[in-house]
């Protein structure tokens, strides 16, 4: 998709139809997972701002004034201007994404148009939207990141082996070198004798020096 498909082919797969079907998706995460899908960086690079503003995002932000019926439409130099600003203000985005965007405007979900669109409202909700959209990623990652964590701790407890198995797995020259190891192993072997003998046993034999 960023390099073999041309514009008209790129038009043609992101079309209009998109908006309304994408009124359905609640995670942004979902969409920024959509690798195959580029970036507004990626088509400047392969094809110019002159095609991301004045032919995709243009069309699909003309699709959303129609959809909406606004009386008085954006000037012709309002709408390519403010094109531009979210190409380059917002090149991160994917076409997917922008697209959610506009599926969004055209719900209401963030300005509402009385008869009119003015360029400050898209602006505002774009930053409304891209906020929602960091908010997505973000929660997303930090699910992907406890699942991993957790799986990790189950795999060490699989893996795990108690002390005394340890300590009988090393040759008498690594035990005879790890005084430190003795160390914890006779502590050990005393607090299990506390609790077998009971603590007043011990305490006995402590004042009595056994």
């Amino acid at each position: 998709m960023r390099s073999n498909n041309r514009p008209a082919e790129i038009s043609t797969i992101y079309n209009l139809a998109l908006q309304a079907e994408l009124v359905q998706c609640k995670d942004l995460s979902l969409l920024n997972e959509v690798k195959e899908t580029p970036t507004f960086s990626i088509l400047e690079q392969a094809w110019g701002l002159e095609y991301v503003s004045r032919v995709l995002i243009k069309t699909h932000l003309l699709g959303v004034s129609n959809f909406v019926g606004v009386k008085t439409k954006m000037e012709d130099w309002q709408m390519d201007e403010l094109c531009d600003q979210i190409a380059m203000e917002y090149d991160d985005l994917n076409v997917l994404e922008f697209i959610c965007f506009c599926s969004r405007l055209r719900s209401g979900k963030y300005e509402t148009f009385y008869g009119t669109i003015d360029p400050a409202q898209i602006t505002k909700s774009l930053a409304e939207f891209y906020e929602d959209r960091r908010d997505d990623i973000n929660r997303a990652w930090a699910k992907a990141e406890k699942e991993r964590q957790d799986r990790e701790w189950e795999e060490s407890r699989k893996n795990a082996i108690s002390f005394e198995e340890y300590w009988e797995s090393l040759s008498d020259e690594e035990k005879e070198k790890s005084g430190y190891m003795k160390l914890l192993f006779a502590k050990k072997e005393h607090e299990d004798k506390r609790k077998k003998r009971g603590v007043g046993k011990v305490v006995k034999d402590i004042l009595l020096g056994g």
